[in-house]
Formats: C-alpha cells, structure tokens, sequence
C-alpha cells in the first residue's frame, strides 16, 4: 500500500511550496521567480505534490501560458520548480507527477509545453530538446574599438523607477510577431524574472524600447521601437554594465542580427529548452509562419505522419503556411513524436536534411521554434 498522496497544490500550502523549493535547489524563487512566488497564492493549484505525513516531498510545476506566433495565439503549459526532497530522490516520485502535468495540458487544449533541464531526463516523459537560441557577445574591447558608433543622446533609465514608461514598454512588447502574454499590472514583475533588472531606452528623451539583464550579464530581453537603433543601445550597455555582455536575439529579427554581426565578438547558435508537441498544425503553422516572415521559403508541400499522433500535409504557397489532416498520400517523412519534433524544429535538422532531394525539406527545415526566457518558469 502506498504510503503517500498525490494531489495539487492548496493555496494554504504557498509558502511551504516556496520553502520546498528553495530547500532543493538552494534558491531564492521569490527573487527569482517573482511573478510565481512572490504574493501569488493562487499559483499553489499549478503545483502537483506527493505528500507524506502532510509533509511535500516531491513537487512539478504546470504554468499556463499564452504564446502569440505569426498572429496565431497557442495556449501552453510551462514546467518549472520540478523537484523531490534529496532524502526521497529515486523513490520514482517524478514518474508519477510528471505524466500528469502532461495529461492534464492534453486535456485542457495546450498546443505544446516547454520546459529547461537535463535532455534525457525529460525525454521519457516526451520533451524533445529543440528551440533555437541565437546569441552574440559582446565585451568592452569591441566598444573601445567602435568608437565612430555614437551613444550621444541614449539614456538608460531603471523601469523600476520610471513606471511613466511601462505602458509603453507593454506595447512594444505585444507588437512583436512572437511574445507571451503579459498584461500591463505585470509586465514590470515578469520582465523582472531570472534576476533581470529592466532599463528603459530613450534616444533623446523620446521612448525607443526596453531591455533585460541578468547577473550574468546575459541580455535577455532587448526590444527598439526602431532596430536600426540596435548598436549604439548596444554599445550605451556596454558603457553602463563594462563587462562581457551576452544579447539574445529571437531568429526572425534578422535585422538586428544583422547589426550585430558588424560588432560583435562572436556568436552561438544552439538549442534551446525542450518542448513536447501536442498540436502539430497550429504549432507548425504558426512557426512556419512566422520563418516565411522573413525569409523566402520553397513554394510545395510536404506530407508527414507523426506515428501514433496523426498525419499532415503543409503547405507553402505565396509565403503563406497552411497545415492540415492528410489520410491518403503517402507521408514523406515518418517517425516517432521525439525524432520528429528534432527533425521538425532542432538547428542541427539544417545539417542532417542538407542533402535532402527533397526541395521543401531544405527550405523549410528547421521551423526554428523558440521561446522568450522571460516568460520561462
């Protein structure tokens, strides 16, 4: 007989959640998760928890959030805080919670989950390792020696200290063509998560974006009101932080990719969290979308069959992605859920698919799906 109870999180339980999860990870959540841990005791029900004694042992976060792709509005579901008390680590507490936060995301209509942490850990429960990061860096050498790039008129102001501008930095924000949902009363406790401090951009007292940055010095969020602004707000970092910066920047913005590729030291292409498909045509769509957004794709179609899931036909035609059930052609790539997400959306589909005959394979391949950190749980 078992001699623990599983169930979810109760509002009465925050602070012992909080607690536990600080316990095993040696962390502050309030300070760094804010936005969950911080007066938010109606985030103990996103908890499932194994209980002994009345005593958590063992506990998974299951986050709803809203994603916007390429005009397309995907619910999901983030996992976070997965945790089991160091004296209970290979009783199998995991193998009984995690199956339920993903059961429960099917059943509430979730396009996809996505979550961080070790690749094979979380690949038995159906996460496959496959967002796209694109990062550059910069360090106070490559200022020193870009002088002629003028930083005359920018100024960087704490969000903190001058709630006039949040507003508009919310929507900046919700102009992008991919950003999760954040409304206004929480943009600035978001935008704050993973030890960010978020700064206000101005370019001659006029409002012309926002950025966040972490301890590290990893530049999580950098939004322009105008991306030709990008060196020298890049540069005005540089001056204020006089450290080794790192700017991630979401792949469709090529042309502050393009910015960057001028200045900076050197850049990483990798992947990202891990994500698990539930939706494969609206997920497909939206970020196919959102890749036919800036670059020109293979006009055509392409057939494939998610075994155990469903069959599909996508297609291209005058960059517009449509996706749809297919029952009778004949699917020209077919694999399991895990080798298709990595075929589908991984960077390194680009080097295994170089080859390929087939055209829309080249050109499509991979859909770059990705994620704003900020919104991470």
């Amino acid at each position: 007989m078992e001699d623990y109870q599983i169930g979810k999180g109760r509002a009465e339980q925050y602070d012992e959640l909080i607690d536990f999860g600080n316990m095993v990870f040696r962390e502050d959540f309030k300070a760094l998760l804010p936005k969950l841990y911080d007066h938010h005791p109606e985030t103990a029900r996103c908890h499932y928890i194994i209980e002994e004694n009345q005593r958590v042992r063992a506990m998974v976060g299951s986050f709803p959030i809203t994603l916007h792709v390429n005009g397309e509005e995907l619910a999901m579901r983030g996992i976070g805080t997965v945790s089991a008390h160091p004296y209970d680590r290979g009783k199998g507490y995991m193998s009984r919670l995690m199956p339920l936060a993903v059961r429960e995301a099917k059943e509430h209509g979730a396009a996809l989950m996505v979550l961080s942490g070790n690749r094979q850990r979380y690949e038995r429960f159906g996460f496959a390792r496959c967002g796209t990061v694109v990062q550059f860096t910069m360090i106070p050498e490559n200022r020193r020696h870009c002088r002629a790039i003028s930083t005359d008129g920018i100024t960087l102001l704490p969000l903190a200290e001058n709630m006039e501008y949040l507003a508009a930095c919310a929507a900046l924000h919700d102009r992008q063509p991919l950003h999760a949902r954040r409304r206004e009363e929480r943009f600035l406790e978001i935008a704050q998560s993973w030890n960010a401090r978020v700064y206000v951009l101005l370019k001659e007292a006029g409002f012309a974006g926002y950025c966040c940055v972490n301890n590290e010095g990893l530049i999580q969020e950098l939004v322009l009101a105008d991306e030709e602004m990008t060196l020298p707000a890049v540069m005005k970092l540089l001056e204020k932080e006089k450290r080794e910066l790192t700017f991630s920047v979401p792949y469709y913005k090529t042309k502050m990719a393009g910015e960057f590729m001028k200045v900076a030291e050197g850049f990483h292409l990798f992947s990202g969290p891990s994500f698990q498909v539930f939706d494969y045509p609206r997920v497909i769509k939206a970020f196919l979308g959102l890749k036919a957004g800036v670059f020109k794709l293979q006009q055509g179609s392409l057939v494939i069959e998610v075994q155990g899931v469903g069959r599909y036909e996508i297609c291209v035609r005058d960059q517009t992605v449509t996706v749809a059930e297919e029952k009778d052609k004949e699917a020209a790539l077919s694999l399991p859920p895990l080798d298709m997400m990595r075929t589908l959306f991984a960077p390194e589909s680009s080097l295994l698919h170089r080859t390929s005959e087939n055209p829309m394979i080249r050109s499509w391949l991979p859909i770059p799906i990705c994620f704003p950190q900020q919104d991470n749980v």
